[in-house]
């Protein structure tokens, strides 16, 4: 812009300046130039002149100006923080109670459980018995059961460990027992026939093949005369005397109510004693 100025003032100066010399001109009687001629070289000059001005000027480009972001500088603090101090033993995390904790399990092996279950009431012949060499004999157990589920005529009396008098190493039970009834095992056995005493362990086994009542049984080989000479006999147990005991064990309800019928038909009978529940049934008419 200041160009421009300085280019129209030197145009003004030239024309003032030939005003004046025209003027001059004339009064010396001289011829008078042509004004058109010298206009005509004033803007030749003034023409040239700013050609010259833009060829020295930089030529103007467009140029692209990065967009300024919003960069977030991360600032970095110098405030001191401080932890709090490691529990000593016996104490708890602030905010935690031990109850929140759930307590770890662990792992433990269960015992198989079933329904069945026995107790012992005597077995027949009772330990300690003689028994004469070679001599075969019916080892009974009275077994009250004690579980929940009634024993099948598929569970067996198993010989387990110990020395082995028995017939067989398995035994079907004879009947079936239900929760509440003593009923039996019996197993084939003969006696050795050497003399000396004798040990076996057995075991009932389920239909699922779960041993659930572990049984024993100990006896002497000897000569029926050592044993009437006051040596063990074996106990003989019968309905007629289990049954007469008022106090008999509960598991021979069944039994002894089923066998009154045969044992006294005709009631009262004040000779014979069936008691069921502590009832003599043989009185009762």
């Amino acid at each position: 812009m200041s160009s421009r100025k300085k280019i129209a003032g030197k145009i003004f100066t030239i024309l003032l300046s030939l005003t004046i010399l025209a003027a001059c001109t004339g009064q010396s009687g001289e011829p008078t130039p042509d004004a058109n001629a010298i206009f005509t070289a004033a803007a030749e000059t003034v023409a040239a002149q700013l050609s010259q001005t833009a060829a020295a000027k930089p030529t103007n480009t467009n140029t692209v100006q990065p967009t300024s972001t919003n960069t977030i500088v991360p600032t970095r603090s110098n405030q001191t923080i401080t932890l709090p101090a490691l529990p000593g033993p016996g104490s708890t995390l602030p905010g935690l109670s031990t109850a929140q904790i759930p307590a770890l399990s662990t792992a433990t092996r269960q015992p198989v459980s079933t329904g069945d279950k026995c107790e012992w009431q005597r077995n027949d012949p009772a330990d300690g018995a003689v028994i004469d060499p070679a001599k075969g004999f019916d080892l009974i157990y009275y077994l009250k059961n004690t579980g929940t589920s009634t024993w099948k005529k598929t569970y067996k009396l198993r010989y387990y460990v110990g020395d082995y008098f028995t017939d067989g190493r398995e035994f079907y039970l004879p009947e079936e027992t239900a929760p509440g009834q003593t009923g039996r095992a019996i197993a084939d056995a003969t006696a050795p026939s050497t003399a000396g005493t004798y040990k076996a362990t057995f075991v009932l086994t389920n239909d699922q093949g779960v041993n659930f009542c572990v049984l024993d049984f100990t006896f002497r080989v000897g000569s029926s005369a050592e044993a009437t000479a006051g040596g063990p006999t074996p106990t003989q147990i019968d309905l007629a005397t289990i049954c007469a005991n008022p106090s008999h064990d509960a598991g021979f309800n069944t039994e002894c109510t089923n066998w009154v019928s045969t044992y006294c038909p005709v009631r009262p009978d004040p000779t014979k004693h069936v008691y069921v529940n502590g009832v003599d049934l043989c009185q009762v008419p």
